[in-house]
């Protein structure tokens, strides 16, 4: 739908539809994008997920029983593919689905795990090898960025607490890495360099928010839009380009990574946007992690898009940076 009042205000909207297959039968999503007219940003709507638990009382009941322990009988399918399982680790259709490629991954479905130090480098070493699986299984070419996301925690938006990662695959990028790859190809238009590696470079010369220097360049955020905030990414083309040996180093350091940070923040929010799938990329796959307390958002968030926050960035790479070492 759009609805023109002239060449600059105009009111845009698509839907489209999402099944996935639960109990031999499938459920159908209507998905509708908008986009907002004062910043061209996207957002959706998607009613279905009004029945979605949203609160600690109402998941854990004497009777409740957690689904991702029993994946084989309480989780949907794709409509394309069933469930993919590696190891302990399996991968399935979201239930209440934000894209039209939307699944949750669990590193451990045979142990009710809480966090990642009760996991172990299998788990989200197989964890990865099922997102490699399931974005070749897609049929469709033109979904081309991949989003790993996590929500660690109630306070971080997570609806179950067995320890789960969101995969979505989409056409186009969502708000904030749109804006990034923007800044990136014009960046690289002008100086024929990767903004990412200058920004890494320029925090090292000042060397007041950096954590870790290899195959994940880590540091903390100058501008954070949460407490705690930390932004890196993997210094390649794509994190499935990575040789055998460089893989397993990646999945490593981001295990210590995610151990540390758990155990210094407890609930957050992950994202990492993968690059694998982009035919010409002028980025490396970005890692954000940010601190989720319960009531972390207000006014100034909501309505303004300024967020404020209580920690100094300089304080977090001093306490990460210990606290890492010693993982």
């Amino acid at each position: 739908m759009e609805k023109i009042y002239n060449e600059d205000l105009k009111l845009i909207s698509q839907e489209y539809s999402v099944r996935n297959l639960f109990n031999n039968e499938f459920e159908r999503f209507i998905i509708e994008e908008r986009i907002d007219p004062i910043t061209s940003f996207k957002i959706r709507i998607n009613k279905s997920i009004k029945s979605k638990p949203r609160s600690y009382k109402e998941i854990h009941t004497k009777k409740s029983k957690c689904p991702f322990c029993d994946p084989d009988n309480e989780t949907p399918d794709f409509e394309f593919s069933k469930k993919i399982y590696i190891g302990d680790s399996v991968l399935f259709s979201n239930k209440y689905p934000y894209g039209k490629y939307h699944a949750v991954l669990v590193p451990n479905y045979k142990k009710h795990v809480k966090s990642f130090s009760q996991i172990n480098y299998l788990d989200l070493y197989n964890s990865f090898m099922l997102i490699k699986e399931f974005y070749e299984r897609i049929p469709e070419g033109d979904y081309k960025y991949l989003f790993i996301n996590l929500n660690k925690g109630f306070s971080a938006g997570a609806s179950q607490e067995h320890l789960h990662f969101q995969i979505l695959i989409e056409k186009e990028p969502t708000n904030y890495f749109k804006i990034y790859l923007d800044k990136s190809n014009k960046y690289f238009d002008k100086y024929k360099k990767f903004f990412i590696e200058d920004y890494f470079n320029f925090e090292k010369q000042l060397n007041e928010r950096i954590i870790f220097d290899g195959l994940i360049k880590l540091w903390s955020s100058f501008a954070p839009f949460r407490n705690n905030e930390l932004i890196g990414y993997v210094d390649t083309f794509g994190i499935f380009f990575l040789s055998q040996n460089k893989f397993e180093e990646f999945i490593k350091n981001l295990y210590n990574i995610l151990v540390t940070y758990e155990k210094l923040y407890e609930n957050f929010n992950l994202v990492i946007f993968d690059t694998t799938l982009l035919r010409e990329s002028r980025s490396y796959p970005i890692i954000k992690i940010l601190q989720r307390p319960l009531f972390d958002i207000g006014y100034m968030e909501i309505c303004h898009l300024e967020y404020v926050i209580s920690s100094i960035p300089e304080e977090t790479a001093k306490e990460f940076k210990e606290n890492l070492e010693k993982v």
